[in-house]
């Protein structure tokens, strides 16, 4: 399923041409819901939900399936990488109802033996980050409502924080001095203070709960909700929200991820089975909405030296991946 498009737009008033090509394998898994590069970005790592096993692909040759690593736990929710790109780690939980906790693994990259396992004694196990120097991972479960910081190294719990109703996804900024975690049952957004452990501030929605976010490198965090088509920015240095704009051709947005450089955001369309490609400076869709897989559930990319980037989606419904190729043409 190789497909090739052309779009004209406008950078800082420079013209450019963003020549994309789409690829799309299947996930050797069933129920794709994470993704991850490695640091050099020629390994792709994708956790399958339901098949409760690690794809790994050669980003250099994308239809060829590179290694399945099985993960001893059911439903995997989560993964991401240390910092020096060594060790993969896996968070699987049980289903909703059962609330028995879960477990992270962790993998040697190099190998794919696995190095151990962490037991969380939580109840839902949602999301897993790694802080930026390796030290802490931070879970979040959507049933205990409390985000937890465990040492690496040990799995010992340090601290836990209660938060709003049903805590999921998380993202550090870049220093990795706060974490945003996204409670979908109390229509906020909060900052976690990662040293303290203390809630800094709340992004507040109005009567909306947040389904994805993400925070740029000037200290902009970007939200949307699943009943509106309109993205939120918060100024974490004014504490305010500075804007909220409507996006036309957005249809239940599910994840959000910048990219080259924060001049991109993605988002990615669970109806419309499609992404979209959004000027963070203007706000406006580059293009037109991009077809995928079906209900795109999870996006990453990796920047080349040469400006050129790669964006992969993890298609939920249809069991598959999808690679864009995206090059970028001044004239």
């Amino acid at each position: 399923d190789d497909r090739s498009l052309c779009f004209s737009h406008k950078f800082d008033n420079k013209k450019v041409t963003l020549n994309i090509k789409i690829e799309k394998t299947y996930s050797y898994g069933r129920k794709p819901c994470a993704l991850k590069t490695s640091l050099n970005g020629q390994v792709l790592y994708v956790a399958n939900n339901e098949s409760e096993c690690i794809s790994i692909f050669d980003i250099n040759n994308f239809n060829k399936l590179k290694n399945v690593i099985p993960i001893n736990g059911r439903n995997l929710r989560s993964l991401d990488l240390s910092p020096d790109g060594n060790t993969l780690y896996t968070l699987s939980s049980e289903n909703l109802h059962s609330l028995t906790g879960g477990n992270i693994t962790k993998i040697n990259t190099k190998n794919g033996d696995k190095l151990g396992v962490i037991s969380i004694d939580g109840k839902f196990p949602k999301y897993l980050l790694v802080s930026r120097d390796g030290v802490y991972l931070y879970v979040s479960d959507m049933h205990t409502n409390k985000v937890y910081k465990i040492k690496s190294d040990t799995g010992e719990v340090v601290a836990a924080i209660e938060t709003k109703n049903q805590p999921t996804e998380m993202t550090l900024n870049k220093n990795g001095t706060y974490l945003c975690v996204q409670c979908r049952g109390g229509n906020v957004i909060e900052r976690i203070d990662t040293e303290s452990w203390r809630i800094k501030d709340e992004i507040v929605l109005k009567d909306q709960a947040p389904v994805a976010h993400t925070v740029s490198n000037d200290e902009v965090v970007y939200v949307v909700s699943r009943s509106s088509n309109s993205i939120v920015t918060y100024d974490t240095k004014t504490h305010a929200i500075n804007r909220e704009k409507i996006i036309k051709n957005i249809s239940d947005p599910r994840v959000l991820a910048l990219c080259k450089d924060g001049k991109i955001l993605v988002v990615a369309n669970k109806e419309a089975i499609s992404i979209t490609l959004i000027d963070t400076h203007t706000m406006e869709m580059i293009g037109q909405p991009i077809d995928v897989g079906g209900m795109p559930i999870s996006i990453c990319s990796y920047e080349h030296e040469n400006g050129d980037i790669n964006i992969y989606i993890a298609n939920y419904g249809d069991d598959s991946i999808s690679k864009l190729t995206v090059g970028f043409e001044q004239k």
